[in-house]
């Protein structure tokens, strides 16, 4: 598979850090994170960065339904009922409340 250009966008902001940032690291992924970014040099073109996780509803639904299948590959010819229903939300532009907690400041 031969792609010229990639965005790729992680809702996990520590991820999206040590993918882009160049030396090593000692967070007990280093195995991962190497072979990640060995793919990712194949690529001409990549940009990575972060989004709020609200923002990445689709791939989330996509996820939890996945992390259910016995097969490792399937391809669905239409979207799920509740995904669907993401991307017809996410077409109409629709907002999403960002809720933080006030927990971590004093």
């Amino acid at each position: 598979m031969r792609l010229a250009a990639v965005e790729i966008e992680l809702d996990a902001k520590l991820v999206v850090e040590l993918l882009q940032k160049d030396v090593g690291n000692s967070t007990g992924n280093d195995v991962i994170l190497s072979d990640c970014k060995e793919w990712l040099k194949r690529i001409p073109r990549v940009k990575i960065r972060h989004c709020f996780r609200e923002a990445n509803k689709c791939a989330n639904a996509l996820a939890r339904r996945g992390a259910l299948l016995y097969q490792d590959f399937l391809v669905f010819t239409s979207p799920l009922a509740n995904v669907e229903l993401l991307i017809n939300l996410d077409a109409a532009e629709t907002f999403y409340e960002r809720v933080r907690s006030n927990a971590c400041f004093l």
